[in-house]
């Protein structure tokens, strides 16, 4: 199952699942999880390999998300994607240490979602200039 994958150290997603940069070429990645630049401050664990990964159902569907904004002159960002339930966890340790439970407490990140396993994806949409879009929210 997802909630186990274990994706450090290996050069290719696990079966099931494709690499965006591959499907998404022409797509931008601002994955913040893999860094120490994030609401938690520090890499999550689970994000250790480069990369966004999804289902390969889930991706070929994004693929025809792309097509179809780069029709209308846009593209497309990539914060997250597939998100191990360790890194979730670990999201949720850091609310109860730092006094932040109000993020689960009020839908900003759940315990359990989609994420976690490879059908769900955080992007916005870019300009022809690869300027990131106002969608009307301080992220991004």
């Amino acid at each position: 199952p997802p909630e186990t994958l274990r994706t450090e150290g290996l050069a290719s997603p696990p079966s099931g699942f494709v690499d965006l940069r591959q499907v998404l070429p022409e797509a931008r990645f601002a994955v913040a999880y893999a860094t120490d630049v994030n609401f938690v401050g520090a890499v999550l664990p689970g994000y250790g390999a480069p990369g966004a990964w999804l289902r390969a159902s889930a991706a070929h569907s994004l693929r025809e998300v792309s097509r179809a904004a780069a029709a209308r002159g846009l593209g497309l960002i990539v914060y997250d994607a597939y998100r191990p339930v360790r890194a979730t966890e670990a999201m949720w340790r850091w609310a109860g240490h730092t006094g932040n439970r109000w993020l689960f407490d009020d839908g900003w990140v759940v315990r359990r979602s989609r994420h976690n396993t490879g059908i769900a994806v955080d992007l916005s949409l870019t300009g022809v200039d690869g300027r990131v879009l106002d969608m009307g929210s301080p992220f991004g």
